[in-house]
């Protein structure tokens, strides 16, 4: 909508006193009014966004009550109902298409920050891993000297070898 009308709905709302489920209705990047989450809320003229997450929370669910080792495209796709094409792009083939293969890990981690329900440490690997893909995309970008699919595993790994995550303040007792 070109309105800059937005509403998330099913947010959890945290302030000084309380944390609840709610809207908040957003006006041009503003906010605009909290409330509580309503049955049947008026969205007139807002664009929704939804914060709950169940459309992720099927998919894991799905793995695990099939205790699924391999995810099938076809088939989680069938037993998911919900906006399977949010998804799609995981499964493209690659082939050895590397720069192809670093977009699509760069674009599932954009679509795994937005979950709400991660721990700020989750985030935190989210933000280091996304560094990291973005790194080798313009390493590939730049020299163009990552043949196949291998040789990117290598790069990763050494790559990865030498992230570090620094935990800062005082060790809880």
């Amino acid at each position: 909508m070109s309105s800059g009308k937005t509403v998330i709905s099913g947010a959890t709302i945290v302030n000084e006193d309380e944390i609840f489920i709610g809207d908040v209705f957003l006006n041009s990047g503003f906010i605009e009014q909290i409330i509580r989450k309503k049955d049947n809320p008026n969205y007139n003229g807002y664009e929704i966004m939804d914060a709950s997450g169940s459309f992720y929370k099927e998919i894991v669910e799905t793995i695990h009550a099939k205790n699924l080792s391999f995810v099938n495209f076809t088939s989680l796709k069938a037993d998911v109902k919900q906006e399977p094409s949010k998804v799609d792009f995981v499964f493209e083939p690659t082939g050895n298409d590397v720069p192809k293969f670093l977009k699509i890990c760069i674009e599932l981690i954009n679509l795994l920050k937005d979950n709400n329900s991660l721990a700020d440490l989750e985030k935190e690997y989210l933000y280091r891993f996304y560094n990291l893909f973005l790194e080798l995309e313009t390493l590939e970008n730049t020299y163009h000297f990552i043949a196949d699919l291998n040789t990117l595993h290598h790069f990763y790994s050494s790559l990865l070898r030498n992230e570090k995550l620094f935990f800062k303040g005082e060790p809880l007792n």
